[in-house]
Protein backbone atom coordinates (compact mmCIF):
# COMPACT_ATOMS: atom_id res chain seq x y z
CA UNK A 1 0.00 0.00 0.00
CA UNK A 2 2.74 2.44 0.39
CA UNK A 3 3.87 2.66 -3.26
CA UNK A 4 0.67 3.39 -3.98
CA UNK A 5 0.52 6.33 -1.37
CA UNK A 6 3.44 7.73 -2.74
CA UNK A 7 2.11 7.37 -6.10
CA UNK A 8 -1.38 9.23 -5.33
CA UNK A 9 1.09 11.97 -3.42
CA UNK A 10 3.36 12.63 -6.10
CA UNK A 11 0.24 12.96 -8.60
CA UNK A 12 -1.35 15.06 -6.31
CA UNK A 13 1.94 17.69 -5.64
CA UNK A 14 1.82 17.96 -9.81
CA UNK A 15 -1.66 18.56 -9.61
CA UNK A 16 -1.01 21.23 -7.88
CA UNK A 17 2.20 22.69 -9.06
CA UNK A 18 0.41 22.62 -12.62
CA UNK A 19 -2.25 24.75 -10.96
CA UNK A 20 0.61 27.15 -9.73
CA UNK A 21 1.93 27.76 -13.23
CA UNK A 22 -1.67 28.26 -14.60
CA UNK A 23 -2.53 30.88 -12.07
CA UNK A 24 1.38 33.03 -12.35
CA UNK A 25 0.58 32.46 -16.42
CA UNK A 26 -3.15 34.18 -16.02
CA UNK A 27 -1.58 36.68 -14.39
CA UNK A 28 1.95 37.64 -16.07
CA UNK A 29 -0.56 37.90 -19.02
CA UNK A 30 -3.27 39.84 -17.88
CA UNK A 31 -0.91 42.37 -16.05
CA UNK A 32 1.29 42.55 -19.64
CA UNK A 33 -1.95 43.11 -21.46
CA UNK A 34 -2.07 46.52 -19.49
CA UNK A 35 0.57 47.87 -21.68
CA UNK A 36 -1.16 46.79 -24.92
CA UNK A 37 -3.15 49.00 -27.70
CA UNK A 38 -7.01 47.83 -28.57
CA UNK A 39 -5.45 46.91 -32.35
CA UNK A 40 -3.03 44.53 -31.02
CA UNK A 41 -5.41 43.18 -28.14
CA UNK A 42 -7.62 42.46 -31.21
CA UNK A 43 -4.79 41.45 -33.34
CA UNK A 44 -3.93 38.71 -30.44
CA UNK A 45 -7.57 37.51 -30.40
CA UNK A 46 -7.69 36.93 -34.21
CA UNK A 47 -4.21 35.00 -34.12
CA UNK A 48 -4.76 32.94 -30.96
CA UNK A 49 -8.38 32.29 -31.44
CA UNK A 50 -10.55 32.90 -28.26
CA UNK A 51 -10.14 29.33 -27.12
CA UNK A 52 -6.76 29.91 -26.27
CA UNK A 53 -5.69 31.36 -22.62
CA UNK A 54 -3.86 34.23 -24.34
CA UNK A 55 -6.88 35.25 -27.09
CA UNK A 56 -9.11 34.74 -24.26
CA UNK A 57 -7.69 36.98 -21.73
CA UNK A 58 -7.14 39.58 -24.58
CA UNK A 59 -10.68 39.70 -25.53
CA UNK A 60 -11.21 39.74 -21.84
CA UNK A 61 -8.77 43.14 -21.86
CA UNK A 62 -10.94 44.80 -24.51
CA UNK A 63 -14.12 43.94 -22.64
CA UNK A 64 -12.83 45.55 -19.87
CA UNK A 65 -11.91 48.72 -22.22
CA UNK A 66 -15.46 48.46 -23.87
CA UNK A 67 -13.81 47.82 -27.00
CA UNK A 68 -14.46 44.00 -27.33
CA UNK A 69 -16.58 45.25 -30.97
CA UNK A 70 -13.20 45.77 -32.24
CA UNK A 71 -13.28 42.08 -32.94
CA UNK A 72 -16.06 40.20 -34.29
CA UNK A 73 -17.03 37.05 -33.17
CA UNK A 74 -20.04 34.22 -34.24
CA UNK A 75 -22.28 32.41 -31.72
CA UNK A 76 -19.72 29.51 -31.64
CA UNK A 77 -16.67 31.55 -30.98
CA UNK A 78 -18.70 33.07 -27.97
CA UNK A 79 -19.40 30.24 -26.47
CA UNK A 80 -14.97 29.59 -26.72
CA UNK A 81 -14.93 32.23 -24.63
CA UNK A 82 -17.35 31.30 -21.97
CA UNK A 83 -16.04 28.00 -21.74
CA UNK A 84 -12.22 29.69 -21.45
CA UNK A 85 -13.43 32.24 -19.17
CA UNK A 86 -15.04 29.67 -17.11
CA UNK A 87 -12.13 27.51 -17.10
CA UNK A 88 -9.81 30.17 -15.91
CA UNK A 89 -12.13 31.71 -12.86
CA UNK A 90 -12.19 28.19 -11.46
CA UNK A 91 -8.49 28.18 -11.95
CA UNK A 92 -8.30 31.27 -9.90
CA UNK A 93 -11.34 31.08 -7.41
CA UNK A 94 -8.47 31.05 -4.60
CA UNK A 95 -6.54 33.68 -5.58
CA UNK A 96 -6.39 37.27 -4.21
CA UNK A 97 -5.15 40.49 -6.01
CA UNK A 98 -5.48 43.23 -8.43
CA UNK A 99 -5.32 41.29 -11.44
CA UNK A 100 -7.69 38.44 -10.18
CA UNK A 101 -10.65 40.65 -8.98
CA UNK A 102 -10.07 42.80 -12.53
CA UNK A 103 -10.63 39.70 -14.40
CA UNK A 104 -13.45 37.92 -11.95
CA UNK A 105 -15.45 41.65 -13.03
CA UNK A 106 -14.91 41.69 -16.51
CA UNK A 107 -16.34 37.94 -16.66
CA UNK A 108 -19.50 39.01 -15.09
CA UNK A 109 -22.20 39.18 -17.68
CA UNK A 110 -20.40 36.90 -20.31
Amino acid sequence: MGFFDSLAKAASSAGASIKKANIDKIEKLWKDMDRLSTSRLADLCKERGVDDMAGCLAFLKLRQKGSQHSVSLNSEEMESVRDKADFIKRTIELSEGRAFSEIRETMNGL
